[in-house]
This record gives C-alpha cells, sequence and structure tokens, in this order.
C-alpha cells in the first residue's frame, strides 16, 4: 500500500486577507459596470424623452439611443464579471492582483501560498516549509491590503446617477403620461406608440392631401381629450408660414394653390409634427349610367341601361330608376339628393359606396317638373368632387304607335275582284302590340260619323317590338263592299291600359265594275295622250333652238353667252326628258290596272304597251343623247383655252347630232343620209273595244295622211314628231285595219 502524501499547513490568516480583499475588489468592480450601465440607460431615455417634447423623434433615431443603452450593459457588465470575478476565483489570481500594485508583499504573499501547496517540498523539508510559513502567517497575516486595490469609478459614477436619476423621478412624478409614453416609445422603438402630446388633434397624418393647383382649407380639430388648447396653429412650409387662429375647438389652415409635393412642420402647442403635402386630382365620375325598370305593363322585364354621362335622363311615367356611377378612385361616403326646382331638397340618403362604385336603390322616377338627382362624395383621401354630379330627371308620356300605310296612293280604283296590297308599318316608343286594318263608308255630311262596315287583325307582336311591318290584303268582294266609295286605313295598338287605336291616313277605295273601270282606264289614257303631246310641243320648241345654236359659226360658239345657251338648252332637254318618262310611268301603272280587268281586249292592251315602250325608248335614248350631247359641248367650250380650233367643231357636231344637220368640212356639202335625224314614230291606235261588231269599219280608213317624206338634202327641215295618237268608243275615226 502506498504512502500517503502530507501536505503542508495552510496560511489561514492570509487566505482570509486575501479573501476579504477579493470581495472588496468584485463589489467595487460590479458596482462600477452597473452604475456605468445605469447611467448610460438613464442618459438615452432622457435624450429620447427631451427630444420628444420638442419633435416626433424618428423611430430610427430611438432605436440608436436604446442600442447604446443595450450595448453598454452588454459589453460592460460580462466583461467586468469575467476579469473581476471569474479571473480571481484562485487566491493566487488574488496575490497576483496584488502583486500588480505592491510587488513586494505580493511576491511574499504568492510565495507562500505556493509552499502551502507544494508537497514535494514540503516532503523533502516539512520543518523549513513549516517554518516559512509560520513566519510569512506572522508577518504578513494582519497586513492590510486596501492600498493594493485597482483604482475603481463606482464612485463616481454613483455621483453622476444622481442628477438623471433626479430628472426622471420629476418626470414620473410630475408627468407619468409623459415618462410613461417616452419610456415606451424609448423601449419600443418600432412599436407603434403615438408621441404623447399635452395638445392632441383628431386624425392627425403626416400626409396631408390636397387638390392640385387649388387653393384649400384644412381643418384642424383638437381631441376631447387634449389638456391644452393653444391659441394659434403654424404651418412652416420653408419660409412660408401660415398661421390660423382657434375657432373653437378647430384650426382652418388656407393652403396655397400647389402643383408638386411640400414639406412643412405643423406647430399646434406642444405639437411637432412633419407633414407633407400631396397635391392630388379630386375624384371624378368616370362612367354614369341608369337601370331604368320600365313600368310593369310594358311587361319588358330586365331593365333599359342608360348613359347619363350627359346629365339628362327621360323615361316613361311609372319608371323606377336606379344609378350606378364609377369613380376615378375608391370613395369614403357618398350622399344622394333629391332636388326640384325652387324648392328645398328632398329624400337624402346616405348611398354605401363600393370601392369606386357607387349603386343606388331603384325609386320611382318623379314627375314634377324641374326634378334632380344630384351625388356627392368623399374619397378614401379626404377630397370631394369638383361638385355634385347632377342629373336632370324628366317623365316622359308613353306616346301612342305611329302606323301608316305604305305602297298605296291616297286613293286607289279596284274592282272588286281584286286584292288591294300594300305595306302596314307601325313603330311605338316601347313596342307595337298589334296591327290591324279597318274599312268604313266616308261621312256623308260634315259633322256625322264614319260608320265601320269591319276590320282585321293583321298581326299580334312581342313586347319589345318597336317597329313592325304587316302586308295587308283587302279583297272587297270577300268582305261585302260593293261598287262605291270607301276608307280604308291601317291601325295599331301598344300596351298602355285604357289606349284607344291609332290610324294612319285613311285611303280612299273606288270599288268599280268592269265596265265603270274601263271607261275611267280609257279616260285616264286621253289624259296621258294630252300629255304626251304636250311634251312633243315642247320638243319642237327645243329643236328650233338647236338649229338657232347650230346656225353659229365656231368663234360665235365659243362666246360666253352661247355657252350659257348650251347649258340651258341641256337642261331643258332633260326636264322635257323628266315629263315624258312620267308620262311613261303613269301609262305602265295604267297598263297594269287594264290588264286585272276581263273586259279590256289583249289586241287593245298589247297596243297600248307597246306605244308605252315606244315612249319609253325615246325618252331613254334620244332625248337623253341629245341632252348628254349638249351637256358634253358647253364643258367643251368652258374649258377652251383658244375660241375656235377643234373644241368648237365639237358643239356643231353636238347639234347636229341633236337638231338637225352634222356640221360638213368647209367647201363640202353635208352628207344627206348622215346629216338627217331618223324620225320619230308616230303611233296610231284605235280602242275597238267599245266599237260594236256593226259599228266596225270594214275597210280601213286614213285619219292621218301619212308623213311626207323629207327632202334628204334638205338639212334645215326637222323630221316631224309623231305622238301615240288613240281613239276611243264606237265608230271611232282612223280604227286600223283589222280591228278588234
Amino acid at each position: 500500500m502506498e504512502d500517503r502524501i502530507e501536505l503542508p499547513p495552510a496560511p489561514e490568516r492570509i487566505h482570509a486577507s486575501l479573501a476579504a480583499f477579493r470581495d472588496e475588489l468584485r463589489r467595487r468592480k460590479v458596482a462600477e459596470a452597473i452604475g456605468l450601465v445605469v447611467l448610460v440607460a438613464l442618459t438615452s431615455y432622457l435624450v429620447a424623452l427631451g427630444l420628444d417634447r420638442v419633435v416626433d423623434v424618428p423611430a430610427a433615431v430611438r432605436a440608436a439611443l436604446v442600442l447604446v443603452a443595450v450595448a453598454a450593459a452588454a459589453v460592460v457588465i460580462p466583461r467586468a464579471l469575467h476579469r473581476w470575478v471569474l479571473r480571481h476565483r484562485d487566491l493566487r489570481d488574488v496575490a497576483r492582483e496584488v502583486e500588480v500594485r505592491d510587488p513586494l508583499l505580493g511576491d511574499r504573499l504568492l510565495g507562500v501560498l505556493e509552499l502551502s501547496t507544494d508537497a514535494e517540498e514540503f516532503a523533502r523539508s516539512p520543518g523549513l516549509v513549516r517554518a516559512a510559513i509560520v513566519r510569512g502567517e506572522s508577518e504578513l497575516g494582519e497586513r492590510a491590503l486596501d492600498h493594493a486595490q485597482p483604482r475603481s469609478r463606482h464612485a463616481l459614477f454613483g455621483r453622476l446617477l444622481v442628477v438623471p436619476a433626479l430628472a426622471t423621478a420629476a418626470v414620473v412624478v410630475l408627468a407619468p403620461e409623459v415618462a410613461g409614453n417616452a419610456l415606451l416609445r424609448w423601449a419600443l422603438p418600432f412599436a407603434d406608440v403615438p408621441r404623447f402630446t399635452f395638445a392632441r388633434l383628431e386624425g392627425l397624418r403626416s400626409d396631408w392631401v390636397v387638390p392640385v393647383q387649388e387653393e384649400s382649407d384644412v381643418v384642424l380639430r383638437l381631441a376631447d381629450e387634449s389638456r391644452r388648447r393653444p391659441d394659434v396653429a403654424e404651418l412652416r412650409l420653408g419660409r412660408v408660414q401660415l398661421a390660423a387662429e382657434r375657432e373653437g375647438d378647430s384650426y382652418r389652415l388656407r393652403v396655397p394653390p400647389l402643383g408638386a409635393e411640400r414639406s412643412g412642420l405643423l406647430v399646434v402647442g406642444d405639437v411637432r409634427e412633419s407633414v407633407t403635402l400631396v397635391p392630388t386630382e379630386r375624384p371624378e365620375v368616370v362612367d354614369a349610367t341608369a337601370a331604368v325598370h320600365l313600368p310593369d305593363y310594358l311587361d319588358l322585364g330586365a331593365p333599359v341601361h342608360v348613359d347619363v354621362r350627359g346629365g339628362a335622363l327621360a323615361a316613361v311615367e311609372g319608371s323606377r330608376v336606379a344609378f350606378d356611377l364609377e369613380l376615378s378612385r375608391d370613395l369614403a361616403s357618398a350622399r344622394r339628393t333629391l332636388r326640384f326646382e325652387g324648392g328645398e331638397a328632398a329624400n337624402a340618403t346616405d348611398v354605401a359606396p363600393s370601392g369606386a362604385k357607387l349603386n343606388s336603390d331603384p325609386e320611382p322616377l318623379s314627375s314634377d317638373e324641374g326634378a334632380s338627382v344630384a351625388f356627392e362624395w368623399t374619397d378614401v383621401l379626404g377630397l370631394d368632387g369638383h361638385a355634385p354630379f347632377q342629373v336632370r330627371l324628366r317623365a316622359l308620356s308613353d306616346e301612342a304607335p305611329i302606323v301608316t300605310a305604305s305602297g298605296v296612293a291616297p286613293e286607289v280604283v279596284q274592282l272588286a275582284s281584286n286584292v288591294l296590297t300594300f305595306d302596314v308599318i307601325a313603330s311605338d316608343d316601347f313596342g307595337v302590340r298589334s296591327v290591324g286594318l279597318e274599312w268604313f263608308e266616308p261621312a256623308r255630311q260634315i259633322g256625322d260619323v264614319p260608320r265601320s262596315l269591319g276590320d282585321r287583325l293583321l298581326l299580334s307582336s312581342a313586347p319589345d317590338a318597336d317597329h313592325v311591318e304587316a302586308l295587308a290584303a283587302l279583297r272587297p268582294e270577300e268582305v261585302g263592299l260593293g261598287a262605291g266609295s270607301y276608307l280604308v286605313r291601317a291601325w295599331a295598338m301598344d300596351a298602355l291600359p285604357g289606349r284607344e287605336r291609332a290610324y294612319s291616313s285613311p285611303v280612299l277605295v273606288r270599288i268599280m265594275t268592269s265596265e265603270d273601270h274601263l271607261a275611267w282606264v280609257s279616260e285616264r289614257f286621253e289624259g296621258l295622250l294630252q300629255r304626251a303631246a304636250e311634251v312633243r310641243d315642247h320638243e319642237l320648241e327645243l329643236l328650233a333652238e338647236n338649229e338657232a345654236l347650230l346656225a353659229l359659226k365656231d368663234a360665235e360658239l365659243a362666246a360666253p353667252e352661247a355657252q350659257r345657251r348650251l347649258e340651258s338648252q341641256a337642261r331643258a332637254e332633260r326636264m322635257n326628258r323628266a315629263r315624258l318618262q312620267a308620262v311613261v310611268s303613269e301609262g305602265a301603272e295604267l297598263l297594269g290596272d287594264a290588264a286585272r280587268n276581263d273586259e279590256v281586249d289583249a289586241n287593245t292592251l298589247e297596243r297600248w304597251a307597246e306605244a308605252r315602250e315606244t315612249l319609253e325608248e325615246i325618252a331613254e335614248s334620244d332625248m337623253e343623247s341629245v341632252a348628254e350631247l349638249l351637256a358634253k359641248a358647253a364643258r367643251a367650250e368652258s374649258s377652251s383655252d383658244t375660241p375656235g380650233g377643234q373644241e368648237v367643231s365639237i358643239a356643231g357636231r353636238v347639234l347636229a347630232a341633236g337638231g338637225g344637220a352634222a356640221e360638213a368640212p368647209e367647201g363640202e356639202a353635208p352628207d344627206p343620209e348622215e346629216s338627217v335625224m331618223p324620225p320619230t314614230p308616230t303611233i296610231l291606235d284605235v280602242e275597238s273595244s267599245l266599237v260594236t261588231a256593226d259599228e266596225a269599219p270594214t275597210e280601213p280608213a286614213a285619219t292621218e295622211e301619212p308623213p311626207t317624206e323629207r327632202d334628204p338634202a334638205d338639212v334645215n327641215t326637222p323630221a316631224p314628231i309623231g305622238i301615240v295618237a288613240t281613239t276611243l268608243g264606237p265608230g271611232g275615226a282612223g280604227a286600223p285595219p283589222g280591228g278588234p
């Protein structure tokens, strides 16, 4: 078994002295570190509190201040604990600390401590080691070590703490809200903790939205909990200072027109707020429609959407109207007001906006004159519109339908067996429900009521059919109408309850027997013949003028007066052609009427048709070509730069083609075959349908001498213009050979 190693005796008094030294060292250094940290923290807090009394300290500055205090605590206290506590746990380290300031004493203390822990040395010389320890303890055990303590600033820091501690205590006692608010803002720099002020404003924002390029008022209101009510509010915009005196609990600052953002400082008592003025366009209406719910009797279902950006709305009486507005910015509130001209506003209601849209509930349309509805709004930025959006309202009466008969003359001659057809066109502002036809006897005396003889429904339409067309067909014998004069008119009805029928202008229908109809057609043809003769006579007059123009020389044709005569002659030719075309058109209608009458002989119809075709050919070819050639001659003369020459000769050829002989080259005789206009055919027919067999001529009899052949060499003799000649009735002279 190994021998147990004996240790030297411990110097108890030296241990106690060094332990006391160590405790004092730790107390001083830890107190020094704590004092420094507290001093830094209080100073940081008081700086934040003081700055908050002047301005609203930004969060970054408050964060920097609290960071200084935290950094001091995080650095100073751990360093003090490590330096003065952890590194002085062994008494030998304490002796070395004494050695720093008292080398001799520290060295002897360190030597005694080392001998008391050196077992090997004690084993070699126990007596000497024990004697050295006893001697060192007797000499050093009672020695004071305070002079070896390192320099400490805990007392200085304690004295320095008096001022911030007293200041903090004073703030806490005198203004606990200020102290608490400053502590929260200092400890939580990025939290939403508003700065405490004795003067408080409602809804104060850092950004002030003002209308762009407009002078505007910004109203500031003191909160109910405000402890102070300053008499003046100031807004400092650089060198410009705006001031407003308190009116009750509010201040009205007049802001000048701004076109760009401006920063300023608002001062109201202890309120110091940095604000930015942001010029912004006012919210405006970008789209406005009205949903018109039409009266139930119209049975139209879905509402009608009308654009009302123009500021006016007209709808039928009994409608209900809802407005849909879209604005340029989201809204915070809106109001709808119904106004009457010359009266006070009525029915003012709040409208809940949905983002940038306003939707009002359907309300009955007012029938009062001068009524209007107005919308006012405030957007999420606090801006109002330039002016209320106003829509003038007007209630309209449900108008009666409009019905017309198209494709029929005001007076019609009709056989009882034939069908009278025409188009009925009806329109209504909100839909035609039914269209029909009615026939009645005309009133015989003034004041008499026409007697209706019957009517017929033509069609029934859908509720939304605002325009309908129907084909009307009436056969007199089917509805019991005999020979005589009757009135026929179309009617239409809409959906308005109690509305009477709307009628078209009546058409006079003269129903004839076959014999009467034949006589009527014959009389009309005689009238056409008379008009055709008038056209012929006028064409002869025009021919004379053409020959007069033809007689002019080239230099004379180039004169302005001759040009005007050419233009006038071209217009006259066209007008005469139009007269002949009217005769042709009416002849076509008469042929249609005659074809429907079985009493009219087929041969007679064929001759009438041939006569009409001949007149049509004359109107479409000869007369039109003359008018065109005269117009070209006038244009050629007016565009000529030099009188005479080639352009002038054109006029001669035109006149020759239109009215006589073509101009022959100088020194040559005109070619008779080229210069003579072909004679206009003469048509003669005899209406033989009224001639009895006994009265019909057995041999052809000439009613007129045949046209004399014109001498081809006589270029100045115009060709005779023949016109259709028709003889009607028994024993008519001039019946052609081989009559009916």
